[in-house]
C-alpha cells in the first residue's frame, strides 16, 4: 500500500525509516544530551547517585524514586560510578548515561522491526509501524532521557519480540530467552505486569490448543514462569513493605501540584475529544489549556505526539515551528483512524491478536487507577502505555492496512503519510539545528 504507487518496491522501507529514526536521535543526542525534555530527572538522579556511593537498595520512602524498581538505577549507577572513577565530571558521567538510553533506543527500534516482522510480512504494515517508533517526537526524546522508561522500552521491545517468537514455535524454543528479558523488565518497572500476562495468556492458549497432545514439556514451563512470576512480585512486595506503617508504600510522589489536579474523572473528562484546541495550542502542556490538559483523549494524543512540555521557546526562535507542529497533530489523526479500524474489526481476529489487544487494555486499566489514586494531570501523560509502544504501532498499522481495499483512499493515505514523515523530519531539523 504505502509509496507502492512511486515505484520503490524493492527498497526495504521499514528499514530505512528505522535508519532515519537512528540519525535524527544521534543528532538530538549531540544537540542537547541529557538536558531536554525530562521527567522528575532530580528523582532519578539522585536514586543513581545514591546506589552509586552506598550499593544497596534504598527504602522507598527516603527519596523521590526510590520505591521504582531497581534494574535500571543499579545499570546506570554502575555507568556513573565507573566514569566518575575515571575522573569525569558529575555532568559527563550524566552525559554517559545519557549514551545508554540511547543505546536502549536503538534496541528498541531493531527489536520493535523484529516483532512486527514476526507479525507480518506486509511491507505497508511494517513500514507505518516503524513510522510511528522511529519518527514520533515524544518517543525519540526518550533516547536522551535519565529515567527508567529508556530501559523499560528497549526490554519490553525484547520481551515481545521473544514471547511471540517462543509462541509461535509452540514454546519450543526461545522460552528461556522471553522468560529472562520479561524478568529483567519486570525488574525495571512494575507497569510492564501487562507483559508478563501476555506470556502467562500466550502459554494457556498455547497449551489449550495442543491438549490432544502430549505436553508435558509445556506444563513444565507454565510452571517455570508461575515459580519466576511468584519470586519476582515476592521480591517486589518484599522490598517496598515498610513494616512500621504496615503498608505497601509504591509511590512516594502523585505529582499533586498547584494547578495540576484533575477535575472530576467523569464521561465529559474521559468522552471528549478537542482536537482544534489542541492544534490551536500545538502541543499538550500540564500549565497549558484547560481544554487540552483536562480532556483525557486529547492530552493523551497531544502526549503522544510531543510529550507534556512547553515549546514556547522554540516556537519563538524558529519560524514554521507551530505550522510544523499544528499539522503533525492534524496528520497524526491516521494513527488515530488505523486503531479505531482495528478495534473495529476485532471481532474476527485470532485469539492471538484479541490477546495483544486484551494486554493494552490491561495497560490503560493499569493508568486509569494510578489517576484514581492520584489525579494530576501528568499522571495522564502518554509515556505511561511505554510496555505497548509496540502494540500501538502495530494496530494503528493493521487498521489503515483495511483502506488498501479503497483504491482511491489508498492513494490518499499513501500521500499523508509521505507529508508525515516529512513534516516530523522538519520539526527535528528546527529543533536541533542552531
Amino acid at each position: 500500500m504505502i509509496f507502492s504507487y512511486l515505484k520503490i518496491k524493492e527498497i526495504n522501507l521499514p528499514l530505512i525509516v528505522l535508519l532515519m529514526g537512528l540519525i535524527i536521535r544521534l543528532f538530538y543526542q549531540e544537540k542537547y544530551s541529557v538536558m531536554l525534555f525530562q521527567h522528575d530527572w532530580q528523582g532519578h538522579i539522585e536514586m543513581i547517585k545514591y546506589l552509586a556511593d552506598t550499593w544497596t537498595i534504598p527504602l522507598p520512602n527516603k527519596g523521590l524514586e526510590f520505591p521504582q524498581q531497581p534494574l535500571y538505577y543499579v545499570v546506570t549507577a554502575g555507568i556513573y560510578s565507573f566514569s566518575t572513577s575515571l575522573g569525569s565530571s558529575e555532568k559527563m558521567a550524566l552525559e554517559y548515561i545519557g549514551y545508554f538510553s540511547f543505546f536502549c533506543s536503538a534496541l528498541f527500534l531493531i527489536y520493535g522491526y523484529k516483532f512486527i516482522s514476526l507479525l507480518t510480512t506486509n511491507r505497508s504494515v511494517k513500514t507505518i509501524s516503524m513510522i510511528f517508533l522511529a519518527l514520533t517526537p515524544s518517543i525519540v526524546y526518550i533516547s536522551a532521557r535519565i529515567n527508567n522508561d529508556s530501559m523499560a522500552m528497549a526490554l519490553s521491545a525484547i520481551s515481545l519480540y521473544y514471547i511471540v517468537k517462543s509462541y509461535q514455535s509452540h514454546f519450543s524454543s526461545s522460552f528461556f530467552m522471553a522468560l529472562l528479558f520479561t524478568s529483567l523488565l519486570f525488574l525495571t518497572k512494575i507497569s510492564t505486569l501487562s507483559i508478563e500476562l501476555l506470556f502467562f495468556a500466550l502459554l494457556l492458549l498455547s497449551y489449550k490448543n495442543s491438549l490432544n497432545q502430549e505436553n508435558t514439556q509445556l506444563k513444565q514451563k507454565i510452571y517455570i514462569f508461575g515459580l519466576t512470576g511468584m519470586f519476582l512480585l515476592t521480591y517486589t512486595l518484599w522490598r517496598v513493605y515498610l513494616p512500621l506503617d504496615n503498608s505497601f508504600h509504591m509511590v512516594n510522589s502523585s505529582g499533586a501540584y498547584p494547578g495540576q489536579i484533575l477535575p472530576p474523572l467523569d464521561l465529559h473528562y474521559f468522552g471528549t475529544f478537542n482536537l482544534f484546541a489542541l492544534v490551536e495550542q500545538s502541543y499538550s502542556y500540564v500549565f497549558g489549556e484547560d481544554s487540552v490538559r483536562y480532556s483525557f483523549l486529547t492530552y493523551q494524543y497531544g502526549t503522544m505526539l510531543f510529550g507534556e512540555f512547553d515549546y514556547t521557546f522554540f516556537i519563538n526562535k524558529a519560524p514554521y515551528m507551530r505550522e510544523i507542529m499544528q499539522t503533525i497533530l492534524l496528520l497524526g489523526v491516521l494513527f488515530m483512524l488505523g486503531f479505531l479500524t482495528f478495534i473495529f474489526q476485532l471481532y474476527k481476529a485470532s485469539s492471538f491478536k484479541k490477546i495483544l489487544f486484551a494486554t493494552l487494555l490491561i495497560n490503560f486499566l493499569l493508568i486509569v487507577k494510578f489517576m484514581f489514586d492520584f489525579p494530576s494531570v501528568c499522571n495522564t501523560d502518554f509515556r505511561y502505555f511505554v510496555p505497548s509502544f509496540l502494540l500501538f504501532a502495530y494496530m494503528f498499522a493493521k487498521g489503515i492496512d483495511y483502506f488498501k481495499h479503497f483504491k482511491i483512499v489508498s492513494k490518499i493515505i499513501n500521500a499523508l503519510f509521505i507529508l508525515l514523515v516529512l513534516t516530523e523530519v522538519s520539526f527535528f531539523v528546527l529543533l536541533i539545528t542552531p
